[in-house]
């Protein structure tokens, strides 16, 4: 981003329209203006287009907020999932007050409540090939209508002013006349800029919240798995007086790689998950095989297990000594909960 154009496009706005003195400064990535991040996604046209349609009475009772964005292999999911939590407190008009999500390789799935009872799905997505453009859908479901911004932007062509130099062709937005030359993320930081500096509402809010916040909990549906099979392991332990020291997993939740680190940690054990993971359906074709003679024996099939990755625990004891003591109080907490008064 170009911060030396981009304040020279604030500072017009400022002196057109009025506003405090403040300037654009780029850290981590990230614009702020003082002490402040900014919050460029609320400025997109379509997300403007799809706040007015809530505000004006377009959509009437609100009921859901459906929001996708995808992007290139590595990109920051975090980041992505606090702007759209973000946009749906800014769409929705309310604080998100619940969050449900669960993180799996290169994709996030969320469900979320907001204060005044709307439900919000999110769908995060980093497995795009590297060079190709992200990109983002968000659905307003009311009682009287439905509203998506792949529509009310299909309108006006962003790119529909290009220029050809030596150096090729340059595109420009017609979208922001105020700012022409500029590309969008730089259009969208300086409006969330201004907006900062006159002090408006749609400037400040959750997304401030999240972008300052460093872990946003992506874990908690899946780290109540590990706790829970640690008592099985101790009970079979207990029963047969051997110490287990290695695990085979199977099945869909073994793809995560995340939980099978905390199984790891958590059982103080090795984790082996194999090639194929989905175990049931390859012993039903072992047992196929083995009937029409494609396998002479179950060596064969011992033979043909092969691993994928080995998880070695990792946490220091007194991290999972007390990780698992939280997890026996809130059983405890909920045995008594479940209890007749």
């Amino acid at each position: 981003m170009n911060i030396k154009k981009m304040n020279k496009g604030l500072d017009f706005l400022r002196e057109k329209y009025g506003a405090a003195k403040g300037e654009i400064t780029l850290k981590d990535g990230h614009c702020w203006v003082g002490a402040t991040p900014l919050i460029p996604g609320r400025m997109e046209r379509k997300i403007v287009e799809l706040k007015k349609m809530t505000e004006n009475g377009t959509l009437e009772g609100v009921s859901t907020l459906r929001f996708a964005a995808f992007a290139p292999k590595g990109s920051d999911m975090k980041a992505m999932l606090a702007k759209e939590l973000d946009l749906a407190a800014y769409l929705g008009a309310s604080d998100v007050v619940r969050v449900m999500a669960v993180a799996n390789g290169s994709a996030i799935n969320v469900l979320a409540k907001l204060a005044n009872d709307v439900n919000v799905s999110v769908e995060i997505g980093a497995g795009l090939p590297k060079g190709e453009a992200a990109y983002d859908r968000h659905e307003i479901i009311a009682k009287r209508g439905v509203a998506c911004d792949q529509t009310v932007d299909t309108h006006t062509p962003h790119a529909s002013i290009r220029c050809w130099n030596g150096n090729g062709a340059v595109e420009y937005t017609d979208v922001d006349t105020e700012l022409f030359g500029l590309t969008y993320e730089e259009i969208w930081n300086v409006r969330a800029a201004f907006a900062l500096l006159q002090k408006r509402a749609d400037a400040i809010g959750l997304g401030v919240e999240l972008i300052n916040t460093p872990v946003l909990g992506l874990h908690p549906p899946v780290e109540k798995v590990a706790p829970a099979f640690q008592e099985v392991i101790g009970a079979m332990e207990q029963d047969t007086g051997l110490t287990i020291r290695q695990l085979k997993v199977d099945g869909g939740a073994c793809a995560n790689n995340f939980l099978m680190q905390f199984q790891s940690d958590i059982l103080d054990c090795h984790v082996h998950r194999p090639q194929c993971i989905e175990t049931t359906a390859l012993g039903a074709a072992y047992l196929a095989g083995l009937a029409v003679g494609y396998w002479e024996s179950l060596e064969d099939i011992r033979n043909n297990w092969a691993i994928d990755r080995v998880f070695t625990p990792a946490m220091d004891e007194e991290k999972q000594q007390k990780l698992l003591k939280g997890w026996h109080k809130a059983v405890k907490c909920a045995m008594l909960w479940g209890e007749d008064e």
